[in-house]
């Protein structure tokens, strides 16, 4: 008997007779309902600009049990790509969650797999869901060293050296915005 098909209680009567008298009863039986189903997670992945914010919601788990029990969410694994010790993401409910914003480089990669399990208390599915990074313009980064001068330094004198470097790749300028 399944569950799924006599989900309300069954009814039955019966007789017990010794030849000449018979006696009639009415009883009823209630099928219990057994954890036949693991969760199916539905197909899914993600985006999600480099750098967003701790915080940031990414999207929603969605799995399916055909038990009709609840489903609860955890990472079999997480990523940590600036080795900091603060995982990537977070799971709130159903919801990915950015937990450190500095995981989330494009430059380093365009997108992080995480393993994702689905439980529904007894029975549980993996998933890898792949998290795609959307590529965000950086400010470059600038280092000046010296910069001083002698009086009556000679025209052309070297007064210090500046050093930039950008994330992304693009061509820089320099420019003295204040003399």
């Amino acid at each position: 008997l399944d569950y799924e098909t006599y989900s309300s209680p069954l009814t039955f009567t019966m007789f017990a007779s010794d030849g000449s008298n018979q006696t009639v009863a009415t009883f009823t039986m209630s099928i219990l309902d057994a954890n036949e189903y693991a969760p199916v997670f539905e197909s899914q992945s993600f985006t999600v600009p480099e750098n967003s914010e701790a915080g940031t919601q990414i999207g929603d788990f969605v799995a399916t049990d055909q038990d009709n029990d609840p489903i609860s969410f955890a990472f079999v694994t997480n990523l940590d790509t600036d080795g900091d010790g603060t995982a990537a993401f977070r799971i709130e409910n159903n919801t990915l969650v950015v937990n450190d914003a500095g995981d989330l480089n494009f430059e380093a990669g365009a997108s992080m797999d995480v393993t994702v399990t689905a439980s529904d208390g007894e029975r549980t599915t993996d998933a890898v869901i792949s998290v795609g990074l959307t590529d965000v313009n950086e400010a470059p980064s600038l280092i000046v060293t010296g910069f001083s001068l002698p009086e009556e330094s000679i025209i052309d004198t070297i007064v210090g050296v500046l050093s930039a470097t950008d994330e992304d790749g693009d061509a820089l300028s320099f420019s003295i915005v204040n003399n």
